[in-house]
């Protein structure tokens, strides 16, 4: 019988991975440091492409709030080092 995980969050569906209990389509970055040390491979390369834009938005007209500062940062700095 088929089961399906459904999560708010690519963490828990990382982790289910990592315990060998099915496949997860999710960004490279999420999962470089696991792919690193051999906890996790790509298997459907052939099949996918890198393509898109990463996009932030908030409200014109305010400014960023330290804590959409640091995530824009975190996320501008994480997106690079992986080439994405």
């Amino acid at each position: 019988m088929p089961v399906t995980a459904i999560a708010n969050t690519m963490e828990p569906l990382i982790d289910l991975v990592a315990r060998g209990l099915g496949l997860a389509y999710v960004p490279l970055f999420t999962v470089r440091e696991k792919r690193a040390a051999g906890v996790l491979a790509t298997t459907l390369d052939p099949y996918t492409r890198q393509i898109g834009t990463f996009q932030i938005l908030w409200p014109s007209g305010r400014q960023r709030s330290p804590k959409v500062k640091a995530f824009v940062d975190f996320m501008a700095i994480t997106l690079l080092a992986s080439g994405a």
